[in-house]
């Protein structure tokens, strides 16, 4: 399995983060789509299968255990796991020791 973004609506559609069963697609009338695992929060042992067009799905460039983080903290893992901008990750949050 591999984690991949599905853009429902095609590119700058909505973004879902889903896990990609197996990279060969499937035929449907004649178009090439993929099966997708849509996990659910905050239990990512639920959700659903769905058929999406080939072209909407993009590779995402972070491991199962970053995505079902996000799924198990109810997106607040997103920050600190989710690239911002293309070829940056966002700053790691600052730590601030306690003076004893």
């Amino acid at each position: 399995m591999s984690p991949v973004w599905c853009f429902f609506g095609g590119e700058g559609g909505a973004a879902v983060l889903g896990l990609l069963p197996m990279p060969e697609p499937i035929l449907i009338d004649g178009q090439r789509y993929h099966g997708v695992l849509i996990p659910s929060a905050p239990v990512p042992v639920g959700g659903a299968l769905i058929y999406v067009p080939e072209a909407w799905i993009k590779p995402a460039k972070i491991g199962v255990e970053a995505l079902m983080s996000i799924y198990v903290s109810m997106g607040v893992a997103s920050p600190q796991t989710v690239e911002s901008k293309p070829g940056r990750r966002p700053p790691r949050p600052v730590v601030v020791e306690r003076e004893h």
